[in-house]
């Protein structure tokens, strides 16, 4: 009726099934709750150098803040100062090519 190759066949298959689902069955059966951390984790947010995000908050409401008005100006400001390095790089430029060419 049982050949040994379907015997063996048979306890193959209910051996690899045992040793699938017992791990399965341990972690549904445990009564430990508390999680298995290593010692150095810690939560992103409020852990050890971590950002607090109230903290962030506070330091938001506390800082001095500017107006619309004083923030488009400083804009234009830094604009305008960074056209005119811009255009007295570029002259700079010009200039040692003009002299590179006449020598």
């Amino acid at each position: 009726m049982f050949t040994i190759k379907s015997l063996s066949l048979t306890l193959f298959c209910l051996t690899s099934w045992f040793y699938l689902l017992s791990p399965a069955v341990a972690q549904v059966n445990s009564t430990d709750t508390t999680p298995d951390y290593q010692s150095n984790e810690y939560d992103a947010l409020t852990g050890p150098g971590g950002i607090n995000p109230m903290d962030l908050i506070h330091r938001a409401s506390m800082s001095t803040s500017r107006n619309q008005e004083q923030f488009q100006s400083d804009s234009q400001n830094q604009i305008n100062d960074a056209a005119s390095e811009f255009k007295r790089q570029q002259q700079e430029h010009f200039q040692n090519q003009t002299q590179t060419e006449a020598q």
